[in-house]
């Protein structure tokens, strides 16, 4: 009899410790998801996923995850990133590759290159855990500096160098055509010639930081493109496609960036490197890089109608001319011949400064020439450009 009783009272109880109990069902993983058979207004689901939290994984727009990208970054701190001067940011290419033999290869164009589907698989590979592997071991037992170490992969060869300035360098080598990047903290950066800048790889996109801000821009084909999608002034400075509608400043515009008082043009020092950007929305010249050792920028007052000049302070005390589209003046630098003066067209001041006159203790010394980690040639033209074709 009591038998019975408790089978009784156990079918009366039952049903109620089930629906008390937590309406979640986990799935082979371990993850959760809300049940719904107390539910009567859930709708059925099917192959739920565990909602993860993912940082990378926002959804891209249309544009952008055309170019093949399929998340956003996340902004790099302004410690890791790679901001480096052009005479940092070049080796000289080898001649000669696995086993002596001499290389016939030509350089992928940089406009053919972020949608480049050769260029796509290869960093794809490249990325994968067991290559990142390896490079860890080429880092740390290959570091005679200027020595091509040359390594076979699956249908290519590679090129790793250790440069004088402490980088490791590696270039692709795929078929007839090659590119070079650098591994820099914990991933792959690519330098664009044209505008002097290392973009890093993310998820399917060429990704390049303004150092001074968090911005992000994915690099498309000699252009670039905010993460919205939004076509932008490849010079990324005020104007016409600039992501800001606000007109520059007269003064600096922020860490080493100046603007001139008419909005027209922008100089950004990176590194001690100095170049100028029209940022009238014309695109009258790609950026112009100016000189090196720069510790100041400053423009002359346009307000009384004279031709824009900007003049730049050297870390000797020198300084240095130049016309609005990056042109020296007097040799662009304070040359014997004009005794200390200020800039003919500046009789009110130059910006930045509140004075007309150079500032104390300039010299009459050339502005310090850009080093190259090219093999001395004799002249004075800027160190070859690793990475891509113009």
């Amino acid at each position: 009899m009591k038998q019975i009783l408790f089978l009784v009272l156990l079918a009366v109880l039952l049903p109620g410790l089930v629906s008390a109990q937590d309406d979640r069902h986990g799935d082979s993983n371990g993850n959760f998801h809300e049940g719904h058979a107390n539910n009567r207004n859930a709708r059925p689901k099917h192959n739920v996923r565990p909602n993860v939290y993912r940082a990378n994984r926002v959804g891209v727009s249309s544009q952008v995850r055309s170019l093949g990208v399929r998340s956003y970054p996340r902004p790099y701190a302004r410690t890791q990133l790679l901001v480096a001067p052009r005479e940092r940011s070049a080796i000289a290419f080898p001649n000669r590759g696995v086993g002596g033999a001499a290389l016939h290869t030509n350089v992928f164009a940089r406009t053919n290159f972020s949608a480049n589907p050769v260029v796509r698989t290869h960093m794809a590979l490249i990325t994968g855990g067991a290559f990142r592997a390896q490079i860890g071991i080429y880092n740390a037992n290959e570091r005679i500096v200027g020595n091509y170490y040359w390594h076979t992969g699956n249908g290519f060869n590679y090129c790793h160098y250790y440069d004088h300035w402490g980088y490791h360098w590696y270039g692709w080598y795929l078929g007839n055509s090659y590119f070079w990047t650098r591994w820099y903290s914990n991933n792959w950066w690519w330098y664009d010639p044209a505008y002097y800048r290392w973009c890093y790889w993310h998820d399917g996109g060429w990704w390049w930081q303004d150092p001074d801000t968090t911005t992000v821009y994915v690099y498309n084909n000699g252009s670039y493109m905010l993460a919205d999608g939004a076509n932008v002034n490849v010079n990324v400075g005020n104007g016409q496609g600039s992501p800001s509608t606000q007109a520059p400043v007269q003064n600096q515009g922020g860490k080493n960036v100046y603007y001139s008082n008419d909005g027209s043009r922008e100089v950004k020092v990176v590194g001690a490197d100095a170049f100028l950007y029209d940022v009238s929305g014309q695109n009258a010249f790609k950026p112009v890089y100016l000189g090196t050792n720069v510790t100041s920028v400053k423009f002359s007052n346009t307000s009384n109608g004279k031709p824009l000049q900007v003049m730049l302070l050297f870390s000797d005390g020198s300084f240095g001319l130049f016309d609005d589209q990056g042109n020296s003046v007097n040799g662009g630098n304070n040359s014997s011949g004009n005794d200390n003066q200020s800039p003919a067209n500046s009789d009110s001041s130059m910006d930045n400064s509140g004075s007309g006159q150079a500032p104390a203790g300039v010299n009459n010394n050339q502005p310090p020439a850009a080093q190259s980690d090219s093999p001395a040639d004799g002249n004075s033209n800027p160190p070859p450009i690793p990475g891509s074709g113009n």
